[in-house]
């Protein structure tokens, strides 16, 4: 999985972009903020066909999270600008303001360093993502460099690589 980003400091936006291989493809999800489940901000992209979905959680709990828009107070913060999946790649855009919107959303903050998680499964109904799943510290100007520690139980580690401030991959160790 590639993760890209850019910050748009003039309209106080940011801008991400996921490509990922290996089909089938269900559903992607990255966390932004905390190292655990408990007051997470997490965008779930869903695929079905050639159909990508993309939605705002918050999640209290080991679990499915809950839709924001079901949170009284909270909104759906996100919003896909394009996707295209084909028999090899899924690749979507999306954004969201970088200031929270709501007490759902955590702050997308370009100098700051911040958890990410990231969980994946090969079926489009949102359920446990058993050991596919993930975590890395960020900071958005500089990057991270080095290997990502994914909890204990996971698929093993994975390697993660900055390049140009820009892009971050993550794939299997070999």
């Amino acid at each position: 999985m590639t993760l890209y980003y850019d910050f748009n400091e003039a309209n106080q936006s940011v801008t991400l972009g996921v490509v990922a291989s290996n089909p089938p493809f269900g559903y992607i999800g990255l966390g932004f903020g905390r190292d655990d489940m408990f007051g997470t901000d997490m965008v779930i992209a869903t695929v079905n066909g050639n159909q990508v979905t993309l939605d705002d959680y918050w999640s209290t709990k080991h679990g499915k999270p809950a839709l924001d828009s079901t949170i009284e107070g909270c909104k759906s913060s996100y919003y896909l600008l394009d996707s295209s999946v084909n028999s090899t790649h899924l690749v979507y855009t999306f954004g969201r303001s970088m200031k929270p919107e709501d007490n759902c959303d955590f702050p997308l903050t370009p100098n700051a360093s911040m958890q990410v998680g990231f969980a994946w499964k090969n079926v489009s109904n949102i359920s446990f993502h058993s050991s596919n799943y993930g975590q890395v510290r960020v900071n958005f100007t500089q990057g991270y460099k080095g290997y990502a520690l994914p909890p204990k139980g996971s698929n093993g580690p994975r390697k993660l690589i900055h390049i140009a401030c820009l892009l971050i991959i993550i794939t299997p160790l070999s």
